[in-house]
């Protein structure tokens, strides 16, 4: 029961540390976001496992949330004006250019902020 208080604290701090270095990756590995005005939206919640992070950002008439966990990186879209349907960014970016072959694609940052800097209007009136 000692430990739990020892360790509680230490955890969400080093939960705090894995979400600021993923904040960090994100403008730097989607920097064409920021370029454009994107803001990061503040996270309420951070789960002190450490383990997942999750990082919002709001960028024109989008909101893009990024996952990070255990090595893999998941990405989704919605409009910030409509319903929250938040919708992976392979289906969006598969609907777009009508190619099925991208539903199995997994972007990795750099190449998911080329696919969302280069087709961001296309995304904004596809949502």
């Amino acid at each position: 029961m000692v430990l739990a208080w020892v360790f509680y604290p230490l955890n969400w701090v080093l939960a705090r540390w894995g979400e600021k270095r993923f904040i960090n990756e994100i403008r730097k590995g989607a920097s064409c976001l920021f370029d454009g005005g994107a803001v990061i939206i503040p996270s309420p919640v951070v789960e002190p496992d450490g383990v997942y992070f999750v990082v919002t950002v709001s960028t024109g008439a989008l909101l893009i949330r990024f996952w990070s966990g255990r090595g893999d990186l998941d990405i989704a879209l919605t409009s910030k004006d409509g319903p929250q349907k938040w919708r992976p960014l392979r289906v969006v970016i598969s609907e777009l250019d009508h190619n099925e072959a991208l539903l199995k694609h997994n972007y990795t940052l750099p190449e998911a902020a080329a696919a969302i800097c280069g087709s961001i209007r296309r995304i904004e009136d596809a949502l």
